[in-house]
């Protein structure tokens, strides 16, 4: 295999999100995945997994303050195919680690945790923790994260 290809296939993928509470920004993931994933639905899959680690605790810390969440927590992701392995069993491909990954992500929508919602790439404000962005996009996403006054910048 040729250097380009082989420098491709090491490289780990970066996980990133922002966690909101009542408009505000209470927590930003960014990280190296712990592993280099195959390909890009893996990498989602884990990413929506890394995530899914801060939401779950950010809901126990909420219920210990008396603030009990009768409705899931939306948790919005830019690939299609995490939603779809979310929300059916099945669509899960034959790998091991990806099965355990993707069950938990399953049983917190099944008992009520999360909501996994597809949002398109141009309004995921936590692609600047995962990848560079333009400055417009910058900007339009930092309106979002940080809940701005006044029209979103286009």
């Amino acid at each position: 295999a040729s250097d380009v290809y082989k420098r491709q296939i090491l490289v780990k993928s970066i996980s990133g999100g922002n966690l909101m509470l009542a408009g505000a920004r209470i927590d930003t993931i960014s990280g190296r995945q712990h592993l280099t994933a195959p390909h890009s639905y893996a990498s989602e899959l884990t990413a929506a997994g890394t995530f899914l680690e801060h939401v779950l605790p950010a809901r126990g810390h909420l219920l210990e303050c008396g603030i009990f969440q009768d409705q899931p927590t939306p948790v919005y992701i830019d690939s299609a195919s995490a939603i779809f392995v979310i929300h059916d069993r099945a669509a899960v491909k034959r790998s091991i680690w990806l099965l355990r990954r993707a069950t938990i992500l399953q049983e917190s929508a099944e008992y009520g945790d999360i909501i996994a919602i597809k949002i398109p790439g141009v309004d995921n404000f936590s692609d600047p923790e995962t990848k560079q962005v333009s400055s417009k996009v910058w900007r339009r996403h930092l309106w979002y994260a940080n809940n701005l006054p006044g029209p979103c910048p286009e």
